[in-house]
């Protein structure tokens, strides 16, 4: 057909005796599926009448945003930046602390590379973060793993108490996930979180 099967909705039950299926042609999206019977079907109805029959109806959805549908920068990958002081002190505690090793070193900074494309850059900065506000996060499939590894690595993560925001042992749930946040040896907050279901 031509589509995109990763995009393609399986049919959530099946007839558990033999079928007859017709034959389903897929339309462009935002037309509907039509369905025909075979030119011969008429006379197989016929030699064969206790045959169920049953009409398949697989719907292919359209995906996300087609390359002509979004601008340039969706199509970008994003590198967060994150400002250093010390750029050894940084990468020691990215390192030590964090278990993660650059995938390559430039006069100006360290840039790590995580899941899926994703990267960030540690760059050498006469500035200081002010660690009011996250920086970058990190999406992680079991959070509180995740904060029990840190914290055996002697990672501090910070506790909130406002009316916004409140941990419990340096975990909230802000309702879409679940959040935890540490300041990285440059002051940087950071935060990682788990998705809520």
């Amino acid at each position: 057909m031509g589509g995109h099967l990763d995009n393609l909705l399986v049919a959530d039950a099946l007839p558990t005796q033999p079928v007859d299926l017709v034959e389903a042609h897929v339309l462009p999206p935002g037309r509907r599926v039509q369905a025909h019977r075979d030119t011969d079907q008429a006379e197989a109805d016929r030699s064969r009448p206790n045959r169920t029959r049953h009409s398949l109806i697989i719907a292919l959805a359209p995906p996300y945003h087609s390359q002509e549908d979004v601008g340039i920068l969706e199509r970008a990958l994003v590198e967060s930046t994150i400002p250093a002081q010390d750029l050894d002190r940084a990468r020691t505690f990215y390192a030590e602390k964090l278990g993660l090793a650059p995938a390559s070193e430039e006069r100006i900074g360290i840039r790590y590379r995580l899941a899926n494309g994703t990267r960030f850059r540690l760059f050498r900065s006469g500035g200081k973060a002010s660690g009011a506000h996250t920086q970058m996060a990190l999406m992680v499939e079991d959070l509180l793993a995740a904060v029990q590894e840190l914290r055996s690595r002697g990672v501090k993560f910070e506790e909130y108490d406002s009316p916004g925001l409140k941990t419990t042992d340096g975990i909230a749930d802000v309702g879409y996930a679940r959040a935890a946040w540490f300041k990285d040896s440059e002051g940087n907050l950071i935060g990682i979180s788990q998705p809520s279901g």
